[in-house]
């Protein structure tokens, strides 16, 4: 239970900071006052484009066979 715990932490702190390095979220302090912003528009073309990739690359690599070899000149 204690590694579950501590996988979950990892996984979250990953995720905080992956998410603040692509701009995704920003944190403030003003005059005391700890704001969060989330930019979602931002966090959504990220997730799609992520998304387009990988079926992309799982297109290229479905089937076990070798990528096309490039024309010959």
């Amino acid at each position: 239970m204690k590694n579950l715990l501590s996988l979950v932490g990892l996984a979250v702190v990953l995720f905080v900071g992956f998410g603040y390095s692509r701009g995704w979220f920003t944190v403030a302090n003003k005059d005391g006052n700890l704001t969060i912003q989330v930019d979602k528009n931002k966090t959504e073309k990220d997730i799609k484009e992520g998304i387009k990739e990988g079926s992309e690359w799982i297109k290229e690599h479905k089937g076990g066979s070798a990528p096309a070899s490039p024309p010959a000149k």
